[in-house]
Formats: C-alpha cells, sequence, structure tokens
C-alpha cells in the first residue's frame, strides 16, 4: 500500500510547488500587517516566477529535445533548467519589490537562489543532488527560521516537514530516481543556506 502512495509525494512536493507552499506557510504563521492587495501580489508574483516560468521554460526545452522529463533524470538535462531558475530567482529577488518588505520570504528565496547556484555547480562537478530533497528541506529550514523569527513554538510543524521529507526521500528511492548519497547531497544544499540566512531575516 505505502509503496503505491510515496509516488504521490514526488509530484505533489516537487520542487516547483515549494516556493508556493513557503508563501503559504508564511502568511499562515506570520502577524503581518499586509492588505488582500500586497498579499495577492506575492502570491501572484511567485507563481509566474516559480512556476508558469518555468514550466513554459520546460516545455520549449522538451519542444527542442533537451529535455525528456519534468523529473530530469539525466545530469546533462538539469544545466539549462537550473540556470534558468536561479536567473529567475535573482530577477524575482531584487525586482520584486513585493518581497523585499517582507525579511522572511526574501531570505527564503534567497537561500532557494543559492541553493540553486550550488545545485547547478554541483552538476559540474558529476554530483547529481536531489532537487526534491533540496526543495523540501528548503521548506523545512524556513519554518525553523520562522519560528526564530516570530518567536512561535513550531515544534511540531518542523517535525512534520523532517516527516515528509523522510516520505520525498523514500519516494525518490522507491522510483529509482536517486541513491542515498543524492539524497543527502540534496539535503545538505536545500537546508543549510536557509539555516544561514537565519541571522539576517533577525536584523
Amino acid at each position: 500500500m505505502l509503496k503505491k502512495i510515496l509516488p504521490i509525494f514526488s509530484y505533489f512536493f516537487h520542487p516547483l510547488f515549494i516556493p508556493l507552499l513557503a508563501i503559504v506557510f508564511y502568511f499562515l504563521v506570520s502577524t503581518n500587517s499586509l492588505s488582500s492587495s500586497e498579499q495577492l501580489l506575492i502570491y501572484v508574483q511567485g507563481i509566474i516566477f516559480t512556476i508558469i516560468l518555468p514550466v513554459l521554460c520546460f516545455l520549449f526545452l522538451k519542444s527542442i529535445n533537451k529535455i525528456d522529463s519534468i523529473m530530469m533524470p539525466n545530469l546533462s538535462e538539469r544545466k539549462l533548467p537550473l540556470l534558468i531558475q536561479s536567473v529567475l530567482f535573482f530577477v524575482l529577488i531584487t525586482q520584486g519589490n513585493a518581497f523585499a518588505f517582507i525579511p522572511g520570504l526574501f531570505y527564503f528565496f534567497l537561500g532557494c537562489f543559492i541553493s540553486t547556484l550550488v545545485a547547478l555547480l554541483l552538476i559540474f562537478l558529476k554530483i547529481k543532488a536531489s532537487l526534491h530533497m533540496v526543495g523540501i528541506t528548503a521548506l523545512v529550514g524556513f519554518c525553523i527560521a520562522m519560528s526564530v523569527y516570530t518567536q512561535r513554538n513550531m515544534l511540531w510543524e518542523i517535525a512534520l516537514l523532517f516527516f515528509l521529507s523522510g516520505l520525498v526521500g523514500s519516494s525518490r528511492l522507491y522510483m529509482k530516481a536517486h541513491t542515498p548519497q543524492e539524497l543527502f547531497a540534496g539535503f545538505l544544499v536545500g537546508f543549510i543556506p536557509q539555516l544561514f540566512l537565519i541571522p539576517l531575516v533577525l536584523l
């Protein structure tokens, strides 16, 4: 039964959806004074730069036979998508004015930008970090950062996200998409930048 369910976690927690989940989580736990229209702007910018544009780029790359699958199993397939995603993250954090006034989200996306660059650089070292683990563990790190920033006890939320990280990792192993070493590399690439940025969130 579990083996039938595990693949679902690979799709539901695909790296494309993690930034949107982070935005939803932020507005659920933070006490902000943003109006509904300002929150909507955050959602719109996030969806455009982290879902719509990457999907359009994927479809274009697939049409010219640069990518075979959205899961990008081959190491060489990942270079262009990761480069494009890093550019999109950079534009979002430098030109997305709405994010500049929200330290929590700004530093989350800065961490995502750093993680994407690191994952790209690892490809040139022939190291395939699991992007699913990069995404879900970045969300774990963000949850820890928000717990520190808001001074709220989020032990249950953090524990749940770690549990989900385990399910995502198990899903990738079950689908034979990654080795344990690649999952561990993804864990480090996603988690560490978020932790290192926590002091900046508190400034």
